[in-house]
């Protein structure tokens, strides 16, 4: 086998195997649609003393299910209050809010959930029930710490549940400090903070093939939007990707009987 048609051949199952990876991130692995991972860390001890922590979603419609990032300083049961809150423009003789003069706060769902034996700092997944979804509106998560139990304390408890006096210590919501693009707003109790929740929210179109056709090809001229012509788009990207390698290849495989300098 000739040197050239090796070459083709090397470049060929890389780039099936790349195609591969490609197909499997766009069409079949579930991805967020929104994403809040800042540089710089931020521990949330607050969360661990029992005070709400809220943050904005910047994701309408389709909720289906959101990550936090929570931290525990040995193996812990959390215990934990949702809320889904539905913040909008009020009316001007609407009592202000923590969110601003002339909001109104809607609760769309409220539930418990259990995260088992959280340990360090690990993301821990939470699906948001199913509630009447307005035509178009504006979520904030809220997340409160009802109770926590370390897996290793087998001693009876102050109280039947609830908080100890001081909270846990060692039990944190992990956020940024900075402030990330399309990360939305955070809030402990009733103050405006600065960074964002270490968050990802899952909506019902699960794939970024999926939200593509739902959010960016409507948006486009309707040729480039139909399915067929972005079939035929990738291809072409393909096939250049495929050329542009083989060629680099190519540049640097000597001619017959020619040999490379040492």
């Amino acid at each position: 086998m000739s040197r050239g048609a090796a070459g083709w051949r090397f470049v060929m199952i890389g780039c099936l195997v790349l195609w591969a990876v490609e197909a499997w991130y766009v069409f079949v692995r579930e991805t967020p649609a929104v994403s809040i991972e800042g540089q710089n860390r931020r521990v949330v001890d607050e969360f661990g003393r029992g005070e709400p922590v809220l943050q904005s979603l910047n994701a309408r419609n389709g909720l289906t299910a959101f990550e936090i990032r929570v931290s525990a300083a040995a193996p812990t049961t959390l215990f934990v209050a949702c809320e889904l809150l539905d913040v909008h423009q009020g009316a001007p003789g609407d009592p202000p809010t923590q969110f601003g003069d002339e909001t109104r706060i809607i609760n769309r769902a409220a539930w418990m959930v259990t995260l088992g034996r959280v340990s360090g700092i690990e993301w821990r997944r939470i699906a948001i029930p199913k509630f009447d979804e307005p035509a178009d509106a504006a979520y904030v998560i809220r997340l409160r710490l009802i109770d926590a139990i370390p897996a290793a304390d087998t001693a009876p408890r102050p109280h039947a549940a609830g908080l100890f006096p001081d909270g846990f210590p060692g039990v944190a919501l992990i956020a940024s400090k900075d402030n990330v693009l399309g990360g939305g707003a955070m809030w402990i109790a009733e103050r405006r903070q600065i960074g964002s929740v270490s968050l990802h929210v899952f909506t019902d179109q699960q794939t970024a093939y999926a939200r593509f056709r739902a959010q960016i090809a409507p948006k486009l001229p309707r040729p480039l939007g139909h399915p067929v012509v972005v079939a035929a788009i990738v291809a072409l990207y393909q096939g250049a990707l495929a050329t542009v390698a083989y060629g680099l290849l190519a540049s640097r495989t000597p001619a017959p009987g020619i040999e490379e300098p040492s």
